[in-house]
């Protein structure tokens, strides 16, 4: 379709769905169930990420490290960048459609009505990048990469901030950052999560 692949028969929206999902109460009454569902996906667009990849091996700046980040966006990544003369940057890439509700909603529209149609999509400016934060280093684990309720959702499905936040501080904490201690970092298993959780047993 136009709005992209009819995906009706494993929609769990669907009466149509096929697969036995025990959480799931279907409602037969609903629009959902009596309609096709198609599913519209910035990755079905033409992309240039295998350039993108390309032209970061051979970036040798940071201007030259995003712009060639910019020709990808699908699927969304994070890049860390790093060089020799100690300049640290991060750099998401993402292609975030402009949508009717602005942010939030994942939740079908009606594909017949055009003011639910996609408007284009964010300019690469509008999404957050760090240069040489004053913390001294980047953290990211997949976690949330913005509160700023300003800013359209790049997501709904981000990793709790457990990594993160264990992350950040086993950098505050250390002070020579040689091979040992990255190994040891590497394979810490203290989670801030699960001593949170640990409070209420």
């Amino acid at each position: 379709s136009k709005h992209g692949p009819i995906i009706s028969e494993c929609n769990p929206f669907s009466s149509k769905y096929q697969i036995d999902f025990p959480y799931f109460k279907k409602n037969k009454n609903s629009i959902l169930s009596k309609n096709l569902i198609s599913m519209k996906w910035q990755g079905n667009n033409v992309s240039q990420d295998i350039s993108a990849f390309q032209w970061i091996n051979n970036a040798r700046n940071l201007d030259e490290f995003v712009g060639a980040v910019k020709l990808g966006g699908c699927p969304g990544l994070n890049f860390v960048y790093a060089s020799s003369s100690g300049t640290i940057a991060y750099v998401p890439s993402y292609k975030i459609p402009i949508r009717y509700t602005g942010i939030k909603s994942i939740l079908p529209y009606q594909g017949n009505d055009s003011k639910y149609d996609w408007k284009g999509e964010y300019p690469f400016t509008a999404i957050p990048m760090l240069v040489n934060p004053p913390s001294g280093y980047i953290a990211t684990a997949n976690n949330k990469v913005t509160n700023d309720t300003k800013f359209p959702a790049i997501s709904d499905l981000w990793e709790d901030p457990s990594r993160a936040i264990r992350l950040a501080q086993l950098m505050r904490d250390g002070k020579n950052f040689n091979l040992v201690r990255v190994r040891q970092m590497q394979t810490d298993i203290n989670s801030p999560q699960m001593l949170y959780m640990n409070d209420f047993l």
